[in-house]
Order: C-alpha cells, then structure tokens, then sequence
C-alpha cells in the first residue's frame, strides 16, 4: 500500500491526523476528535493562538510551527492546492486559494478540509517543514471536520475558483463518483454560467456547525465582498485585509456596508497589522458567522476567481468580534455621513479654532476620534460624504437648505441665526438625516464642494440626526418659530403638501399668532432610538432663551 506522509505541524498539534490515526481535526495536543480548529499565527510569531469547540477562548498554540511530527498512513488520502506550490517555478495562477482534503478511503465519513493561507506549505512527502520566511507574516489555517459526502460541493466551489492543485493521490474509485471533484482534479475549468454560487456544507458532528462556501470564477466581474458575501448574508460586514486604493469603504446600500477594521488587531494579547499580515476575513456587523476569503480587498479580485468559507458558529464570531472591535475611523466616517447612514443614530464633530479637521463622535461615543480629513477635501471625510448630494446631482437625494449667511447671498438681512441642512430621499420610506451647523456660507448647493478657508480660525460644531421621514414635519414646526433664511429648496412638491407646517416654512411664512415659543420631540431611527427635544422662539416671544427655557 502507498505510503504518504501525512502533512504539518498543524497536523501534528491540531489536526494531528498522523497520531490519531483519523481524518479529523483534533485537540490541541492531539488528544481527541473536534469539529473545527482554527489557528491564527500573527506576524513574528512560531506558535501563535488556536480556537476550538467548545471555544470559550482562544489557547496559546503549544508548539512552534516547525515542530515536526509526521507519519506514514496508507488510509489516508488527499489533494492540496497552492497558488504558490512548493517546489513549482514558473507556473501562474490568478487563483488565490490554499487548502487540503483528506479522506480515508476505509473508514466511513472520515474527511478534513483544511483552509489556510501559507504559500509553499504543505510539502507532500518529504520531511515536515515549516516555510521560515513565513514567520514574518500573519496567518490563518483553519480545520473542519466533515462526513465524505461534502466532500462534492467543496469540490464545486472549488471548480469556479480554478484553484492549482499541486499533489494529488485521492483513488480514481473516490473520484470517480463525484463528478466536480474529477473536473477539478483532472484541471477544468467552468466555462458556462454561473460564475459564481454558493455551496452549503456542515461539519460531522450530531451538533453540526453549518458553512457556506461563496465562490466564483474570473469570468463573474464580481467583487466578492460587497456583490457576494454581504449580498448574500444581507448584513453589514466588517473587513480585515490588506486593501489598495481603490476599492474603499463601501456605504451606498443600507444594512450592507462594507466597514475596514483597524490594524493593528490584538489577539489574545498578540498583536497584528496590515503591513504583514496576509489574511483576509470578515464578520457581519452583528449575528454569528465568520468568513475566510482568499482574496484581499481589493479592485483586481473583480477580474479573479475567489472563495469564501463562512462558518456559522456564535462562539468563533465572538471572538473575533473582539478582535474587530476597532473599525477604521474613516471608513466609519464615510458610512455615519453617507446621508448619515442608516448605522448610527447620530454623530458629533467638533472642530476647535485653527484646527482643520476636529474630533467626531460616533456611537456608542466611548471616545473621541480624530477625523481624517481636512475638511476642505472634497472626498474621504465626513461632510463631503456626508453633503453628496447637497453639492452634487442624485435623482433620489432632495433637500432644504438654511443659513444666516448663506453662501452667495449678499445684502439679505435676518434676526435667525440658524444653519443645517434636511435631507430626504424620495424614493425610500423613512430615509431623511438632519444636520445642524455653525459654519457660515456652508454648504454652497450644486457647487463643487467646499469649505470657508476663513472658518479655519474659528471653533464649529455640526450634528448629524439619522431620522425617519415622520420626524421632519416636527422638525420643520421648531423652524417656523425661528423663521432661519432658506437658501436653497428642490424638496418635491408632493413631500411638501402633505406636512402643512413645512410647507409654511418652504414658503417664508412667519408665526404672526402665539405661541412664539415651541418645545417637540424627535428620535433618531436606529433600534435603541435617541430622544432629541427642539426649543425654539420666534423674536415676539421676548424671552430670554437660556434661562426661560
């Protein structure tokens, strides 16, 4: 019988199919059967941490990597796949993906599909070695337990992603039987639609953890994380990955953003950042999955095969959870101020007198974050996120503008000394944002987007108010009192005729009958809403508004 030796130090302390004598993963030592184990190796570290059911916490990894441990097996059997194989000069691949499948062709429903993301590694029979230039670099190996029969649609998700297999010693009689697995073993590739399909799998155990795989081939255009993953899960999802230029924090579809954590990440106590870690996952903003996606985020993975392994398991989402727990202020920033996003209630910045950028404050407002931009940057900072449609044309976007000092107003003279922006998107139920400013002659409409060079020297502070359109018409009441100078108006006729007291203000009708003075009540429209009360006075009320009030 053909011997093999059977594969890594993640064999051997994890997975430990050499010793155990199974295709299944294993306890950390090695000493029983689990459903899933995943290893995380930060960047300069041999041993790193290792989660695994029942995953309370994550364990320190009791070897260095290039402890050997290997064994000779007959009844194991596998393929490995490696975009850079080891051994193999000048073969190219856009393919990304890194894993092995192992079955034993004797005993039923024993199998392990090991994900991971170290190039040149494993080396199938020859002496165990770790690649030691990868110490440098972060990584993540992941292991599930699974019955033979998902062994099939892996193989199909595979076929989409046209992985390179290097090895490959899996009988023709278990091939034979599984018709995408022999396409991707013999080195097909997908040729008719679809390019891209989701795969449904569960670990072995009678509490079987359920996966999906997301795949799709060069041939779909598709990027994988917004078009795929978030598509599918219908959630706003949090990316760890190296990222380039392009492709950046995605806020345009409610409820499926893409939010960038922060590097470095801490996990449990190691530390890790982007600059040499070369893993790529996600969790959803809330819920219970994980996903492990070959592909950084990045523009050029549109014209590349990928896949995703998304595992459903609260306990693993949890911890890393923990360790995403930081988002990229500017990507939040661009999200809070896409129309003030549908994701936070509301937001504060603060910028004090000389400063170009200021501190904003997000939900849950633990600390003050520095905002990325100077504000006279047209793109990647808050306002000019935030005042897109404001400055720009979008069909969808309508608001009203007031100012005491409007921008290209001349001689025009008012007792209001109020300034925002409402804007309401036409087209969907309860999508409006409220902002409250101090800056004079900001923000000029349909213009291209600026800020007053000569505000710099002074102190502003602007609020953002996520709000449901049933919020406006009170909002509109507290004006009215106040009577601000409306510069600038292209709310539909049809949004106004339905709320009586906006369409005064829209009109530049003034209280002439009491009460001059006026207390409403809004809420922000998140889950937990926040309560906002509105004062106002018109200039007949004669009070004094700080102590009367």
């Amino acid at each position: 019988m053909k011997k093999i030796a059977l594969l890594i130090s993640l064999i051997h302390c994890i997975f430990y199919f050499c010793a155990a004598q199974t295709s299944k993963c294993q306890q950390t030592d090695g000493g029983g059967n689990v459903d899933w184990a995943i290893l995380y190796k930060p960047p300069g570290q041999k041993r790193g941490r290792i989660l695994i059911p029942p995953g309370a916490a994550w364990v320190v990894y009791p070897a260095d990597l290039e402890t050997a441990g290997v064994g000779a097996h007959g009844d194991k059997k596998f393929f490995a796949y490696n975009n850079a194989a080891p051994g193999v000069v000048g073969v190219k691949t856009k393919s990304n993906s890194k894993g092995v499948l192992i079955l034993d062709v004797t005993g039923t429903d024993s199998a392990a599909w090991i994900v991971h993301t170290v190039p040149g590694y494993p080396k199938p029979k020859v002496a165990y070695t770790f690649p030691a230039s990868e110490y440098a670099n972060g990584h993540l190996l992941i292991c599930l337990t699974i019955a033979e029969s998902q062994i099939e649609p892996i193989a199909a998700a595979l076929l989409l992603a046209s992985p390179f297999i290097y090895y490959n010693d899996v009988p023709d009689a278990e091939v034979n039987t599984r018709p995408s697995l022999k396409k991707v073993l013999s080195g097909e590739t997908a040729m008719k639609p679809p390019f891209s399909a989701k795969q449904n799998i569960k670990t072995q155990d009678v509490a079987s953890v359920p996966v999906q795989i997301f795949s799709k081939s060069e041939r779909s255009k598709y990027e994988i994380y917004q078009k795929i993953i978030s598509k599918q899960l219908k959630k706003t999802i949090k990316v760890w990955s190296r990222r380039d230029k392009k492709l950046k924090a995605n806020c345009k579809i409610p409820g499926r953003q893409i939010l960038l954590v922060s590097s470095p990440i801490d996990i449990n106590t190691l530390a890790s950042s982007l600059e040499n870690d070369v893993t790529n996952w996600l969790i959803p903003e809330n819920g219970d999955i994980f996903c492990a996606v070959d592909k950084p985020y990045a523009i050029s993975q549109k014209y590349e095969p990928a896949v995703a392994v998304c595992i459903q398991q609260a306990i693993i989402f949890e911890r890393f959870n923990t360790v995403a727990a930081k988002v990229d202020s500017s990507s939040l920033i661009l999200c809070i101020f896409h129309f003030c996003s549908a994701q936070t209630s509301k937001v504060v910045l603060y910028k004090p007198p000389g400063e170009k950028r200021g501190k904003i404050l997000v939900p849950p407002g633990g600390v003050w974050a520095a905002n990325p931009q100077d504000l006279e940057n047209v793109r990647d900072h808050s306002f000019a996120k935030a005042l897109e449609s404001v400055v720009g044309v979008h069909a969808d976007k309508k608001f009203f503008a007031y100012n005491s000092a409007a921008p290209g107003v001349v001689g025009v003279k008012t007792k209001s000394n109020s300034k925002g922006v409402l804007i309401l998107d036409v087209n969907v139920a309860d999508s409006a944002a409220w902002i409250v400013h101090t800056v004079p002659g900001y923000p000029k409409p349909k213009v291209a987007y600026t800020f007053p060079a000569s505000e710099y020297a002074n102190g502003h502070l602007l609020l953002c108010l996520t709000i449901a359109e049933s919020q406006i018409e009170p909002i509109a009441v507290a004006l009215f009192v106040a009577s601000p100078f409306i510069h600038y108006n292209d709310v539909p006729d049809a949004e106004v005729r339905t709320r009586p007291t906006l369409k005064k203000l829209l009109n530049g009708e003034t209280p002439i009958k009491p009460p001059f003075s006026s207390k409403q009540t809004i809420k922000t429209q998140a889950g937990a809403p926040v309560s906002v009360e509105i004062f106002s006075k018109s200039e007949r009320s004669k009070y004094e508004r700080f102590s009367k009030f």
